[in-house]
């Protein structure tokens, strides 16, 4: 079952980090292979790029355990 590990504000937008999510995977519970990424983007104008950036702070910031983590732009009309 997928766990929240942390929302965090970055770039004026809404990230959620999540572990353990329902992916198959051959590795123990709490490796990298398990993490996602939600990147929430309000104005539809967040780029790969951004995201990856976005990704790329978060592992430097220790957020999460590794830069092959997998990521999600989650445009508006998708959560609103």
């Amino acid at each position: 079952m997928k766990e929240k590990v942390a929302e965090v504000t970055v770039n004026s937008l809404i990230v959620d980090i999540y572990k353990n999510c329902d992916r198959d995977s051959p590795y123990p519970k709490d490796h990298w292979w398990g993490y996602k990424v939600l990147v929430y983007d309000g104005m539809n104008d967040v780029s790969e790029q951004e995201a990856i950036k976005i990704k790329e702070y978060l592992y430097d910031e220790g957020f999460i355990p590794d830069r092959r983590v997998e990521y999600e732009i989650i445009k508006s009309d998708e959560y609103l």
